[in-house]
C-alpha cells in the first residue's frame, strides 16, 4: 500500500479516460522518464495482494484505452505528464514479503518502430517539404502533426533505407539531417527545432538542488563539418563547410570554438552522398556539428519533484563554479515517487562552456 494520504494525493492515473483510484492506493513506487531522444516511458510497481491486478483487464498490454498519469502536488497538476500505453506486466512472488506487478508503458513514439508507413517516395515531386512526409506518418498512425515551420529538408533527399524501414527510424532520420527532433506527447507528433529558449526555472546547489555532477569532454568536440554531394539527375555537385552550428540562446564559449585552438584538426567528412539541392547539404553540415558537440557539457541533478519541469526544456544551474554554471538543455527527465518522496532527477546537455 502507498506511505501515506499525501503520497496518494500527489498521483493520478487514467487508463481508458476513467480515474483508477484503487490502482493509486496500491502504489508503491512510480517513475515517468520523459525524453526527447528516446520513446518516454512509465515505471509502476503495484502492491497485488491476493493477485488483485495481475489478471485484471485494465492492464492488458497494447490493449485498451491510453493510460495517464498525473504527478504533482494537492490541485497542482493539470496536464497528464504521461500519455501512452502499457507493454509489459512482471509479476514477482517472493518467498518472504508480499506479491507485486511491475507495470510498465511507452508513450506512442515507441509503437512508431513498429509501424511502416512508407513503402516507397517515388511518387513525391523533388521539392516538396519533408514537412508532408512527417504528416503522412503521422495520420496512418492517429496522431496530430506538429510541425516547425522550420522543419527543411526535401522529401526527395530522405530516401528510405529499405520498403520496410519503419516510421520511428524515418522521423529520427528527418530529424538528424536538419538538427531537429522529435517526439510524441498525447497523440501530437512534434517535430521542430530545439527550444533552447523555454527556461523551465532556475536551480541552485545547496536551494532546489539535492545533489548534481557535471563532465566536460572534447573528445567528441569537432571544429568544423565538411558534407559533399551530388545530385544524380542534373549532374550537379554541392559542398558545404561549417564551423559553427546552431547555439540557440545558450551563452558561452561553442564547443568548435572551444577546440580551434587545438593541435588536431578534429572534424567531421561526409562524402559521396545523394541529395537534390544545396540547401539541403548545408543544413545536414550544420546539423553534424550540432550533434557532435551539443553534449559538450553534460550534467545531472536531483531535486525535488516539479511536473511543469520536463525534456524538451532549458534550466539554468547557479551554484556550479564559474565553468559549469549557467544554461542547459533538458535531454531526459525521471520523475519518481516512493519512500522518499517526489524526486525529480535531469539528464543535462549544452554545446558551451563558460569563460574561466
Amino acid at each position: 500500500m502507498a506511505e501515506s494520504e499525501e503520497f496518494v494525493s500527489n498521483i493520478r492515473i487514467d487508463i481508458g479516460g476513467s480515474q483508477q483510484k484503487d490502482l493509486v492506493s496500491d502504489v508503491i513506487r512510480l517513475a515517468v522518464e520523459d525524453s526527447i531522444e528516446n520513446p518516454s516511458m512509465f515505471h509502476l510497481v503495484l502492491a497485488d495482494k491476493d493477485s488483485k491486478w495481475i489478471d485484471s483487464s485494465l492492464l492488458n498490454p497494447e490493449v485498451g484505452g491510453d493510460i495517464k498519469i498525473y504527478l504533482g502536488y494537492i490541485d497542482s497538476t493539470v496536464e497528464p505528464l504521461f500519455v501512452g500505453k502499457i507493454v509489459a506486466l512482471n509479476p514477482d512472488f517472493p518467498t518472504g514479503g508480499f506479491q507485486t506487478l511491475d507495470v510498465q508503458g511507452y508513450d506512442r513514439s515507441f509503437f512508431l518502430q513498429k509501424t511502416h508507413s512508407l513503402k516507397d517516395n517515388s511518387n513525391v515531386q523533388n521539392g516538396k517539404d519533408a514537412s508532408t512526409l512527417v504528416t503522412k506518418i503521422a495520420g496512418a498512425n492517429g496522431l496530430s502533426p506538429k510541425i516547425d515551420s522550420e522543419a527543411g529538408f526535401t522529401w526527395a533527399d530522405v530516401v528510405l533505407v529499405s520498403p520496410d524501414e519503419s516510421d520511428y527510424s524515418v522521423l529520427r532520420r528527418v530529424a538528424d539531417m536538419a538538427s531537429l527532433e522529435f517526439f510524441v506527447r498525447d497523440r501530437n507528433l512534434t517535430l521542430r527545432k530545439p527550444n533552447y529558449g523555454d527556461t523551465a526555472a532556475t536551480l541552485e546547489w545547496g536551494k532546489e538542488i539535492l545533489s548534481m555532477s557535471f563532465r566536460m569532454s572534447t573528445g567528441k568536440a569537432v571544429k568544423k563539418s565538411i558534407v559533399r554531394a551530388y545530385n544524380p539527375k542534373d549532374k550537379s555537385t554541392y559542398s558545404s563547410e561549417k564551423n559553427t552550428g546552431e547555439s540557440g540562446t545558450f551563452s558561452g564559449t561553442i564547443a568548435s570554438k572551444y577546440v580551434a585552438s587545438s593541435n588536431f584538426d578534429s572534424l567531421i567528412l561526409e562524402q559521396d552522398l545523394v541529395f537534390s539541392n544545396k540547401t539541403d547539404v548545408d543544413k545536414l553540415a550544420g546539423a553534424l556539428l550540432d550533434r557532435a558537440n551539443n553534449s559538450f557539457v553534460e550534467g545531472r541533478c536531483e531535486i525535488i519533484g516539479d511536473a511543469e519541469i520536463r525534456a524538451g526544456r532549458s534550466v539554468v544551474i547557479n551554484g556550479a563554479g564559474k565553468r559549469f554554471s549557467g544554461k542547459y538543455y533538458i535531454k531526459s527527465a525521471k520523475h519518481s515517487v516512493g519512500k522518499e518522496g517526489y524526486l525529480l532527477n535531469l539528464e543535462l546537455r549544452s554545446m558551451v562552456t563558460q569563460n574561466v
